[in-house]
């Protein structure tokens, strides 16, 4: 039985996950609970949990994962072996997807860079439309920059269509890339944008007292903000005045 989301657990459902795995298999196989995201229980289910914990039934395994332990009840952490799995390194991602899934070296770096050390969430983002998305960044930059306020609203519009939070997230973090690439790129290193160089160099050689450091410590708050559910037009037209602030 696997929960995805702890957040949607009710206490309702852990009485039925204590009931289920109190019950005795024909078969002596062991069953396994896997409750994903256990930081997102709120407190009446982790309580309920807890006294399924402190006397586990025969032949049951419950398994939490949880990026955020600090969050779990000190007393769930007390009672479960604790296993950690560290991300993977943006190399050891953009070679896998070379070597083992084909992908042209531009793509698998800009994709591992976006992965956040997870291999599935690499093999998802190959099946975006990443070139418009990040088509859309740099046109949400330029139409921000020259006050092209029609323009940018139809970007934010088609960026926060479906309500995905995923997307507008991934928006961003292409956003936070394309503004590391110019401060490499005035540096003299290279760029993950490699196809986008030329726009980037200009960029550049317009904006070269750009406070480009502030500008990304801005668009790492709008994705805190987005994953903490705060509405994501209003973090998106946020963005765009501070931007222009930094850069002009």
């Amino acid at each position: 039985m696997s929960i995805t989301r702890a957040s949607s657990i009710k206490i309702n459902s852990i009485r039925d996950i204590r009931r289920e795995s109190s019950l005795s298999t024909l078969d002596q196989r062991r069953r396994v609970y896997v409750i994903s995201h256990a930081d997102d229980m709120g407190n009446e289910a982790a309580n309920m949990l807890l006294k399924t914990l402190e006397e586990p039934p025969a032949q049951s395994m419950f398994i939490l994962t949880s990026a955020h332990r600090d969050q779990l009840l000190p007393t769930i952490l007390s009672r479960c072996q604790h296993v950690r799995f560290d991300p993977l390194t943006e190399p050891d991602i953009r070679n896998v997807l070379i070597e083992r899934n084909g992908v042209d070296e531009t793509q698998a770096r800009l994709v591992a860079r976006l992965a956040g050390g997870s291999y599935s969430w690499a093999l998802e983002l190959l099946e975006k439309d990443l070139m418009q998305e990040r088509i859309d960044v740099v046109d949400f930059i330029s139409n921000t920059l020259g006050s092209r306020h029609i323009e940018v609203g139809e970007i934010i519009e088609r960026v926060t269509a479906e309500r995905d939070r995923d997307r507008v997230t991934r928006f961003l973090l292409l956003m936070l890339i394309w503004i590391r690439d110019a401060m490499v790129l005035a540096q003299g290193g290279s760029v993950i944008n490699v196809d986008q160089a030329d726009r980037l160099s200009k960029f550049v050689a317009v904006f070269p007292r750009a406070d480009l450091s502030g500008a990304m410590a801005d668009i790492d708050r709008a994705i805190s903000l987005v994953e903490r559910n705060v509405y994501i037009t209003l973090v998106l037209y946020t963005l765009a005045g501070q931007l222009k602030s930094h850069i002009l």
